[in-house]
């Protein structure tokens, strides 16, 4: 098998492995095609970011926080010296670093983070991108956190306002956006509105995907 097509079965093994709570494996094949990659492409190449990407995600997931910021600020590195400072790829890894910071409870450090990474995909994409209703998401879960409920409600609003428009009402991420804006409504005591927006969104869906994306 070619070292390319080798690592990239490996990684995909790994990452699914990983989103269904297999960490030991997952991170084994994750090591496995970041070696790979390394080794036939050396350290600063695409390929060797987006593995170094999904083994901090591994990482994340079982709470071995540095080693994930050891490498999740990797791949930013090699993709900010390969793409420079506004492409999309940086932006998603300033995202998942973001993510890292806030499930440390290191809130102003990962809504730095993620207003770089909302004004890059913003100007990217333009303001009713996926990307950055994924951004706002996040960004309103730093804001929730710290008890910024109208700024959460605001982005959240903004969040739903895109998801519907992308997706149409009956899609999973827009019962997350519902969800979410319920909890920020009962957090700030509108109990009645919260629970009006639950019973919007429960609609044909029966689950509802995290608050914040990775």
């Amino acid at each position: 098998m070619e070292t390319r097509e080798a690592s990239r079965v490996l990684g995909h093994m790994g990452v699914y492995l990983g989103a269904r709570g297999h960490f030991t494996e997952s991170e084994l094949l994750l090591q496995k095609a970041l070696a790979i990659n390394e080794q036939a492409y050396g350290p600063e190449y695409p390929e060797v970011a987006r593995d170094l990407n999904n083994l901090a995600i591994a990482y994340r997931r079982q709470g071995k926080y540095e080693e994930a910021k050891r490498l999740y600020l990797q791949a930013l590195a090699i993709d900010e010296q390969i793409y420079g400072q506004e492409h999309p790829d940086v932006a998603g890894d300033l995202n998942n670093l973001a993510v890292l910071y806030e499930r440390q409870g290191k809130y102003e450090e990962a809504e730095r983070l993620l207003l770089r990474t909302l004004a890059i995909d913003e100007q990217v994409y333009g303001p009713e991108h996926p990307s950055v209703a994924r951004d706002l998401n996040n960004l309103a879960t730093v804001y929730e956190r710290q008890g910024k409920h109208a700024e959460a409600e605001r982005l959240l609003l903004r969040t739903l306002a895109i998801d519907e428009q992308v997706y149409g009402p009956e899609h999973p991420d827009v019962a997350r956006d519902l969800n979410n804006l319920a909890t920020v409504y009962d957090d700030q005591g509108k109990v009645r509105g919260g629970r009006e927006v639950v019973l919007a969104g429960i609609g044909d869906s029966r689950e509802t995907p995290g608050a914040a994306a990775s």
